[in-house]
């Protein structure tokens, strides 16, 4: 008797248990859109190490490079290096994106040394050393500091070149990258404040300054988000390549324009594309803030689906 009833308690309870069993997990956000031929793939994203990471835990030797080239760290201890900028004295200048300094690498006696020259700045991406001056952009601003390899240890205040370059504090793609021109002016991108989004007419956009006089202008627009400029020395065009959001209609990612050599552009990198620019003065070096109704009417604008 007692062993039917164990068997009944038993056959009881499995169906219980198998009610019980957790239900699977649901795929990641990452999975959304992966075909179904990848469905068994074992690749996934990677959090990001924002920071960088000690020279000891860069695996450089498993880096393949052509023969002749040689890959190997060559300073430690610049938390989440940026950009490069070498100065007339070989000082390396080092920025940050998501922190705040730059730094500056020096040689003493056959041993590199950092030194931090610049604190608390407001996410400076881009720099650029021209005739002993070190520019830097920062999120809304650009500024400039004279002389700076004879005063490392105190560089002083920087100079306002332009401001007001964020006015609507953009949720993302505000770090700026920065080229001095063969024309003798400062290069830099206002990128779009999102993946796939309607820009302000100062967004998603390159421009240049004088450093001079304050002078800025509108170089191109519809350029998503550049990530640096360069200038071909013989053609003086200038080239910009550009990331890529997922969804949008076009695969390149360069972006030319000839703004150096005529003041006409044309963009591949998105689906805006101008052919004119217009310049705008501002005595007290300021752009003007994108809601001003003044501004919007003085800038012109084409869009279409580029080619």
């Amino acid at each position: 008797m007692k062993l039917v009833a164990t068997l009944a308690a038993v056959a009881f309870a499995a169906p219980a248990l198998a009610q019980d069993k957790p239900a699977a997990e649901p795929a990641p956000s990452w999975h959304g859109g992966k075909p179904p031929a990848m469905a068994e793939s074992t690749l996934h994203p990677f959090a990001p190490h924002m920071t960088g990471r000690a020279a000891k835990d860069l695996p450089v030797n498993t880096l393949k490079v052509p023969a002749g080239f040689k890959v190997e760290a060559w300073v430690d201890g610049i938390p989440e290096a940026r950009s490069l900028a070498l100065g007339d004295n070989g000082t390396v200048f080092v920025s940050n994106r998501n922190a705040k300094n730059v730094y500056a690498v020096t040689d003493k006696g056959g041993k590199r040394e950092v030194k931090t020259v610049l604190k608390g700045l407001d996410a400076p991406n881009g720099i650029v050393f021209n005739k002993g001056t070190l520019y830097v952009a920062e999120r809304g601003r650009i500024t400039r500091y004279d002389g700076i390899e004879s005063k490392l240890d105190s560089p002083g205040e920087g100079k306002v070149v332009v401001d007001n370059l964020d006015p609507n504090r953009q949720a993302g793609h505000f770090w700026k990258y920065l080229a001095m021109g063969p024309d003798g002016k400062l290069y830099f991108n206002i990128g779009a404040p999102g993946n796939i989004v309607l820009p302000s007419y100062r967004e998603a956009s390159i421009m240049r300054v004088d450093p001079a006089s304050g002078v800025l202008e509108t170089v191109a627009i519809g350029v998503r988000n550049s990530v640096g400029m360069d200038f071909n020395p013989k053609t003086r065009t200038c080239g910009s390549p550009t990331t890529r959001a997922t969804g949008w209609a076009t695969t390149r990612r360069t972006t030319r324009c000839t703004a150096c050599r005529a003041r006409r552009c044309r963009t591949s990198a998105t689906r805006s594309a101008t052919r004119a620019t217009r310049s705008t003065r501002s005595s007290a070096r300021t752009a003007p803030a994108a809601s001003s109704p003044s501004r919007r009417s003085a800038w012109a604008r084409t869009s279409r689906r580029s080619a």
